[in-house]
Protein backbone atom coordinates (compact mmCIF):
# COMPACT_ATOMS: atom_id res chain seq x y z
CA UNK A 1 0.00 0.00 0.00
CA UNK A 2 3.00 2.30 -0.21
CA UNK A 3 3.93 2.28 3.49
CA UNK A 4 6.90 0.98 5.42
CA UNK A 5 6.74 -0.96 8.66
CA UNK A 6 9.05 -0.11 11.56
CA UNK A 7 11.18 -3.18 10.81
CA UNK A 8 11.96 -1.84 7.31
CA UNK A 9 12.80 1.76 8.23
CA UNK A 10 16.06 2.99 9.65
CA UNK A 11 15.47 4.67 13.04
CA UNK A 12 17.39 7.74 11.90
CA UNK A 13 15.48 8.12 8.62
CA UNK A 14 13.48 11.07 9.90
CA UNK A 15 16.03 12.56 12.26
CA UNK A 16 16.52 15.51 9.92
CA UNK A 17 12.87 16.56 10.15
CA UNK A 18 11.32 18.35 13.06
CA UNK A 19 7.82 19.82 12.93
CA UNK A 20 7.75 23.49 13.93
CA UNK A 21 5.30 22.61 16.72
CA UNK A 22 6.53 19.73 18.86
CA UNK A 23 4.29 17.44 20.88
CA UNK A 24 4.85 19.20 24.19
CA UNK A 25 4.27 22.63 22.67
CA UNK A 26 1.13 21.26 21.05
CA UNK A 27 0.00 19.99 24.45
CA UNK A 28 0.45 23.48 25.92
CA UNK A 29 -1.33 25.17 23.01
CA UNK A 30 -4.10 22.58 23.21
CA UNK A 31 -4.88 23.61 26.77
CA UNK A 32 -5.05 27.24 25.63
CA UNK A 33 -7.41 26.38 22.78
CA UNK A 34 -9.67 24.41 25.13
CA UNK A 35 -9.81 27.48 27.37
CA UNK A 36 -10.75 29.61 24.35
CA UNK A 37 -13.50 27.15 23.42
CA UNK A 38 -14.88 27.07 26.97
CA UNK A 39 -14.83 30.87 27.19
CA UNK A 40 -16.75 31.12 23.93
CA UNK A 41 -19.30 28.53 25.05
CA UNK A 42 -19.86 30.51 28.25
CA UNK A 43 -20.42 33.79 26.40
CA UNK A 44 -22.29 32.57 23.29
CA UNK A 45 -25.62 33.18 25.04
CA UNK A 46 -24.99 36.92 25.25
CA UNK A 47 -23.07 37.61 22.05
CA UNK A 48 -24.85 39.42 19.20
CA UNK A 49 -25.89 36.76 16.70
CA UNK A 50 -25.45 38.72 13.44
CA UNK A 51 -22.03 40.35 12.90
CA UNK A 52 -21.73 44.04 12.02
CA UNK A 53 -19.70 43.55 8.85
CA UNK A 54 -20.16 44.21 5.16
CA UNK A 55 -19.21 41.90 2.26
CA UNK A 56 -15.47 42.08 1.66
CA UNK A 57 -14.63 43.11 5.22
CA UNK A 58 -11.93 40.46 5.70
CA UNK A 59 -9.64 40.96 2.70
CA UNK A 60 -8.21 44.34 3.86
CA UNK A 61 -7.46 42.82 7.27
CA UNK A 62 -5.27 40.03 5.86
CA UNK A 63 -1.90 40.15 4.05
CA UNK A 64 -2.09 40.32 0.27
CA UNK A 65 0.34 37.39 -0.07
CA UNK A 66 0.66 34.18 1.96
CA UNK A 67 3.25 34.23 4.76
CA UNK A 68 6.64 32.72 4.01
CA UNK A 69 7.13 31.53 7.59
CA UNK A 70 4.76 30.16 10.26
CA UNK A 71 2.92 32.77 12.30
CA UNK A 72 3.55 32.80 16.06
CA UNK A 73 0.68 31.51 18.12
CA UNK A 74 -0.09 34.85 19.80
CA UNK A 75 -0.71 36.37 16.34
CA UNK A 76 -3.10 33.57 15.40
CA UNK A 77 -4.85 33.89 18.74
CA UNK A 78 -5.29 37.62 18.18
CA UNK A 79 -6.52 37.11 14.61
CA UNK A 80 -9.19 34.73 15.83
CA UNK A 81 -10.71 37.32 18.14
CA UNK A 82 -10.19 40.45 16.03
CA UNK A 83 -10.79 39.12 12.51
CA UNK A 84 -12.53 35.73 12.55
CA UNK A 85 -15.07 36.24 15.33
CA UNK A 86 -15.72 39.71 13.99
CA UNK A 87 -17.39 38.17 10.95
CA UNK A 88 -18.86 35.06 12.57
CA UNK A 89 -22.60 34.38 12.49
CA UNK A 90 -23.16 32.68 15.81
CA UNK A 91 -25.12 29.57 14.84
CA UNK A 92 -24.75 28.02 18.28
CA UNK A 93 -26.34 30.92 20.12
CA UNK A 94 -29.73 30.14 21.73
CA UNK A 95 -30.91 33.35 20.01
CA UNK A 96 -30.20 31.93 16.53
CA UNK A 97 -33.37 30.76 14.77
CA UNK A 98 -32.38 30.48 11.09
CA UNK A 99 -31.77 27.46 8.85
CA UNK A 100 -30.84 24.65 11.26
CA UNK A 101 -30.78 24.24 15.01
CA UNK A 102 -27.48 24.49 16.88
CA UNK A 103 -25.86 21.08 17.13
CA UNK A 104 -22.67 21.78 19.06
CA UNK A 105 -21.81 20.07 22.31
CA UNK A 106 -18.68 19.60 24.39
CA UNK A 107 -18.47 15.87 23.61
CA UNK A 108 -18.84 16.51 19.87
CA UNK A 109 -15.92 18.97 19.97
CA UNK A 110 -13.75 16.43 21.79
CA UNK A 111 -14.74 13.82 19.20
CA UNK A 112 -13.63 16.19 16.42
CA UNK A 113 -10.23 16.48 18.09
CA UNK A 114 -9.80 12.71 18.18
CA UNK A 115 -10.91 12.46 14.54
CA UNK A 116 -8.42 15.17 13.57
CA UNK A 117 -5.44 13.39 15.14
CA UNK A 118 -6.25 10.18 13.21
CA UNK A 119 -6.97 12.17 10.02
CA UNK A 120 -7.96 9.13 7.97
CA UNK A 121 -9.26 9.28 4.41
CA UNK A 122 -11.97 6.61 4.31
CA UNK A 123 -12.55 6.19 0.60
CA UNK A 124 -12.42 2.39 0.90
CA UNK A 125 -12.27 -0.30 3.58
CA UNK A 126 -8.55 -0.78 2.95
CA UNK A 127 -7.78 2.92 3.35
CA UNK A 128 -9.51 3.05 6.75
CA UNK A 129 -11.16 -0.14 8.02
CA UNK A 130 -12.68 1.45 11.12
CA UNK A 131 -14.22 4.30 9.11
CA UNK A 132 -16.12 1.87 6.89
CA UNK A 133 -17.08 -0.41 9.76
CA UNK A 134 -18.30 2.42 12.00
CA UNK A 135 -20.22 4.08 9.18
CA UNK A 136 -22.12 0.85 8.43
CA UNK A 137 -23.12 0.46 12.07
CA UNK A 138 -24.12 4.10 12.45
CA UNK A 139 -26.23 4.03 9.27
CA UNK A 140 -28.05 0.95 10.57
CA UNK A 141 -28.65 2.78 13.85
CA UNK A 142 -30.04 5.77 11.95
CA UNK A 143 -32.34 3.56 9.87
CA UNK A 144 -33.72 1.98 13.04
CA UNK A 145 -34.15 5.37 14.74
CA UNK A 146 -36.12 6.57 11.71
CA UNK A 147 -38.27 3.43 11.75
CA UNK A 148 -37.24 2.38 8.25
CA UNK A 149 -38.00 -1.16 7.04
CA UNK A 150 -35.39 -3.88 7.46
CA UNK A 151 -34.48 -3.68 3.76
CA UNK A 152 -32.70 -0.41 4.56
CA UNK A 153 -30.46 -2.13 7.12
CA UNK A 154 -27.26 -4.00 6.28
CA UNK A 155 -26.29 -5.52 9.66
CA UNK A 156 -22.78 -5.83 8.23
CA UNK A 157 -23.90 -8.26 5.52
CA UNK A 158 -22.57 -7.10 2.14
CA UNK A 159 -25.01 -9.42 0.35
CA UNK A 160 -28.00 -7.51 1.74
CA UNK A 161 -29.42 -4.64 -0.33
CA UNK A 162 -29.64 -2.33 2.68
CA UNK A 163 -27.08 -0.03 4.23
CA UNK A 164 -25.93 3.41 3.25
CA UNK A 165 -23.13 5.94 3.49
CA UNK A 166 -22.88 9.37 5.05
CA UNK A 167 -22.81 12.26 2.59
CA UNK A 168 -20.98 15.52 3.25
CA UNK A 169 -24.04 17.75 2.81
CA UNK A 170 -27.78 17.50 2.27
CA UNK A 171 -27.30 18.84 -1.27
CA UNK A 172 -24.86 16.05 -2.00
CA UNK A 173 -27.29 13.50 -0.54
CA UNK A 174 -30.10 14.70 -2.81
CA UNK A 175 -27.79 14.50 -5.83
CA UNK A 176 -26.67 10.96 -4.96
CA UNK A 177 -30.29 9.87 -4.48
CA UNK A 178 -31.25 11.38 -7.84
CA UNK A 179 -28.33 9.69 -9.59
CA UNK A 180 -29.34 6.35 -8.07
CA UNK A 181 -32.94 6.86 -9.16
CA UNK A 182 -31.82 7.78 -12.66
CA UNK A 183 -29.67 4.65 -12.89
CA UNK A 184 -32.63 2.49 -11.84
CA UNK A 185 -35.00 4.21 -14.27
CA UNK A 186 -32.55 3.75 -17.14
CA UNK A 187 -32.10 0.00 -16.66
CA UNK A 188 -32.95 -1.66 -19.96
CA UNK A 189 -33.70 1.69 -21.60
CA UNK A 190 -31.92 3.15 -24.65
CA UNK A 191 -29.59 6.08 -23.95
CA UNK A 192 -31.97 8.59 -25.49
CA UNK A 193 -34.58 7.73 -22.84
CA UNK A 194 -32.60 9.94 -20.44
CA UNK A 195 -34.04 12.95 -22.27
CA UNK A 196 -37.53 11.88 -21.18
CA UNK A 197 -36.85 11.58 -17.46
CA UNK A 198 -38.86 13.93 -15.26
CA UNK A 199 -38.40 14.82 -11.58
CA UNK A 200 -40.95 16.38 -9.24
CA UNK A 201 -40.78 18.66 -6.22
CA UNK A 202 -42.92 21.30 -4.58
CA UNK A 203 -42.29 25.04 -4.78
CA UNK A 204 -41.37 24.82 -1.08
CA UNK A 205 -38.55 22.30 -1.63
CA UNK A 206 -34.98 23.32 -0.90
CA UNK A 207 -32.99 24.70 -3.81
CA UNK A 208 -30.70 21.65 -3.63
CA UNK A 209 -33.44 19.80 -5.56
CA UNK A 210 -33.09 22.16 -8.52
CA UNK A 211 -29.30 22.06 -8.33
CA UNK A 212 -29.27 18.26 -8.34
CA UNK A 213 -31.52 18.25 -11.41
CA UNK A 214 -29.13 20.63 -13.17
CA UNK A 215 -26.10 18.48 -12.35
CA UNK A 216 -27.96 15.39 -13.59
CA UNK A 217 -28.73 17.19 -16.83
CA UNK A 218 -32.48 16.66 -16.59
CA UNK A 219 -34.58 18.16 -19.34
CA UNK A 220 -37.84 17.96 -17.40
CA UNK A 221 -38.27 19.23 -13.82
CA UNK A 222 -41.75 19.84 -12.46
CA UNK A 223 -41.99 22.39 -9.63
CA UNK A 224 -45.49 21.78 -8.26
CA UNK A 225 -47.43 24.42 -6.38
CA UNK A 226 -47.81 23.59 -2.69
CA UNK A 227 -51.24 23.61 -1.10
CA UNK A 228 -52.20 26.45 1.23
CA UNK A 229 -55.01 24.18 2.43
CA UNK A 230 -52.35 21.67 3.62
CA UNK A 231 -50.11 24.31 5.22
CA UNK A 232 -47.94 24.51 2.09
CA UNK A 233 -47.36 20.76 1.84
CA UNK A 234 -47.44 19.05 -1.54
CA UNK A 235 -50.92 17.69 -2.26
CA UNK A 236 -50.80 14.06 -3.50
CA UNK A 237 -53.62 14.89 -5.93
CA UNK A 238 -51.43 17.58 -7.49
CA UNK A 239 -48.59 15.09 -7.90
CA UNK A 240 -50.88 12.43 -9.35
CA UNK A 241 -52.27 14.86 -11.93
CA UNK A 242 -48.77 15.95 -12.99
CA UNK A 243 -47.57 12.35 -13.32
CA UNK A 244 -50.55 11.36 -15.44
CA UNK A 245 -50.03 14.37 -17.68
CA UNK A 246 -46.35 13.53 -18.17
CA UNK A 247 -47.05 9.84 -18.84
CA UNK A 248 -49.54 10.86 -21.51
CA UNK A 249 -46.84 13.04 -23.06
CA UNK A 250 -44.47 10.06 -23.27
CA UNK A 251 -42.20 11.17 -20.42
CA UNK A 252 -40.70 8.92 -17.73
CA UNK A 253 -41.40 9.99 -14.11
CA UNK A 254 -38.54 8.78 -11.97
CA UNK A 255 -37.94 11.00 -8.94
CA UNK A 256 -39.91 12.87 -6.27
CA UNK A 257 -38.30 15.20 -3.75
CA UNK A 258 -40.45 15.07 -0.62
CA UNK A 259 -39.71 17.42 2.25
CA UNK A 260 -40.11 17.38 6.02
CA UNK A 261 -39.85 20.90 7.44
CA UNK A 262 -39.02 23.11 4.47
CA UNK A 263 -36.66 26.06 4.92
CA UNK A 264 -39.14 28.66 3.68
CA UNK A 265 -42.35 27.60 5.45
CA UNK A 266 -41.59 24.58 7.67
CA UNK A 267 -44.07 22.59 5.57
CA UNK A 268 -44.22 18.82 6.00
CA UNK A 269 -45.24 16.81 2.95
CA UNK A 270 -47.56 13.79 3.45
CA UNK A 271 -44.83 11.32 2.50
CA UNK A 272 -46.92 8.17 2.92
CA UNK A 273 -49.61 9.41 0.53
CA UNK A 274 -47.03 10.75 -1.91
CA UNK A 275 -45.26 7.37 -1.86
CA UNK A 276 -48.58 5.70 -2.69
CA UNK A 277 -48.86 7.92 -5.79
CA UNK A 278 -45.30 6.99 -6.80
CA UNK A 279 -46.00 3.28 -6.44
CA UNK A 280 -49.09 3.56 -8.63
Amino acid sequence: MGSLGPDRMEPSALDDYEHPVGVEQFRKLGYEVIDMICDYMNTSKTVKVVPDVEPGYLRPLLPKTPPQQPEPWHNINSDFYTKILKGALHWQSPNFFAWFAGNRSGPSILAEMLIAVLNMIGFSWQSSPVSTELEMVMMDWLAKLCGLPDKFISNGDSSRPGGGCIQSTSSEAVLVAMLAARARAMEGQPAEAALKLVAYGSDQAHMCFKKAAMVCGLQHVRILRASERLDYALDPLTLAAAVQEDLAAGLIPFYLCGTIGTTSSCAVDPLRNLAHVCKQ
